[in-house]
């Protein structure tokens, strides 16, 4: 995919800020549609049909788009509703966080960002009673319990009942992976929590600056994995657009408190240049919009350096408590590659077929 249609992408995403915008003009449409289905934004596109210069069965199929997300995230509602109740059961309180849910929050609506699992995070001392409580439910376990690269490095697991319209529930004890700073209190997301009820069961998700940092550290695995990152810029982006200094402030020493301020920071710059046209020349910062949409580093050759540059980037701290966390990170992912080459030469990193499609 080149950058002139990663930029034609962008200029139709754009339409969400600009509500007196004329009807946008779109050349190789096809194209746009493929790379906005890549990069999880085709429902972001579908919501802006009326907005864009297209032929009637290129509305219709953006329509019909926006029919199968709502189709699947009211699927995945009530399949996030079994799981809490399964949990709730155990008197474990788990926090539902991304997905469809998500989306509403950000979005006001359902059917604009598809969800393909639910994301659930219990606190770290209730994860083996929570892999239980799932396993007692009927959801089975996707991944070999002893598998510490699943429970230990990725600090999550897979679980699925054996029905066709199940999604996979990715049962988390941590939000970030190695390779990324972590939040420096996890129990702050459950205290802040807010309370939703759908079909009279009560969904704990995050407060609107905790969410904010989940899809900061989302940003940042993508990223680091060298994949386009232009939905959680967008949702970013969109989330903020109203803030104040009031806001921005208070969320700056929310992330300062997690150990997410440098992330954070690179996030909103990123998001800002890539929706809202401002720019940034100094030389550690995000490259251009298209750029980023593409993913495209000027070191992508070197992923060992690209990755170990963004994980400094990142680490938070004056210059010897950096240098110390520095090194506590680059350790994290040092011994997770190695746990991840010995379980995969003995197979304890298998998982069924359709778990790694879906997944």
């Amino acid at each position: 995919m080149d950058q002139p249609i990663a930029r034609d992408l962008l200029s139709l995403l754009r339409l969400w800020f600009a509500e007196s915008a004329p009807p946008a003009l779109v050349g190789n449409w096809e194209e746009v549609l493929r790379f906005a289905s890549a990069t999880k934004t085709a429902g972001l596109l579908a919501q802006m049909a009326d907005r864009i210069d297209l032929p009637s069965e290129a509305k219709a199929g953006l329509a019909g788009i926006r029919d199968t997300i709502l189709v699947r995230n009211l699927r995945n509602l009530d399949w996030t509703t079994k799981a809490v109740v399964a949990l709730d059961a155990a008197g474990i309180r788990p926090l539902v966080f991304k997905g469809a849910l998500r989306a509403r929050q950000v979005y006001g609506t359902w059917n604009v960002r598809a969800s393909n699992d639910v994301d659930i995070l219990v606190e770290q001392a209730r994860y083996n009673d929570a892999q239980g409580a799932l396993a007692r439910a009927g959801f089975a376990p996707q991944v070999p319990q002893d598998s510490r690269w699943w429970h230990d490095c990725l600090g999550e697991s897979p679980y699925r009942r054996p029905v066709a319209d199940c999604p996979f529930i990715d049962l988390h004890r941590s939000l970030q992976q190695p390779g990324g700073p972590y939040p420096a209190d996890l129990g702050d997301f459950f205290a802040t929590a807010v309370a939703t009820n759908y079909g009279g069961v009560e969904l704990l998700t995050p407060s609107p600056f905790h969410a904010i940092l989940i899809c900061a550290i989302n940003y940042g695995k993508g990223l680091r994995a060298h994949e386009p990152v232009i939905a959680p810029l967008h949702e970013i982006a969109f989330a903020t657009r109203d803030f104040g200094p009031g806001e921005h402030g208070a969320l700056r020493d929310l992330a300062r408190d997690q150990g997410l301020l440098r992330l954070v920071e690179d996030c909103l710059l990123a998001a800002r240049t890539m929706f809202l046209g401002e720019t940034d020349d100094a030389a550690d910062r995000p490259p251009g919009p298209a750029a980023l949409a593409l993913a495209t580093r000027p070191w992508r050759d070197h992923a060992t350096f690209d990755r170990s540059r963004l994980l400094w980037r990142w680490t938070d701290g004056g210059p010897a408590a950096r240098i110390g966390r520095f090194g506590t990170g680059l350790g994290r992912v040092l011994a997770s590659n190695l746990v991840h080459h010995l379980e995969e030469r003995s197979g304890k990193l298998a998982r069924p077929e359709a778990a790694a499609a879906q997944g």
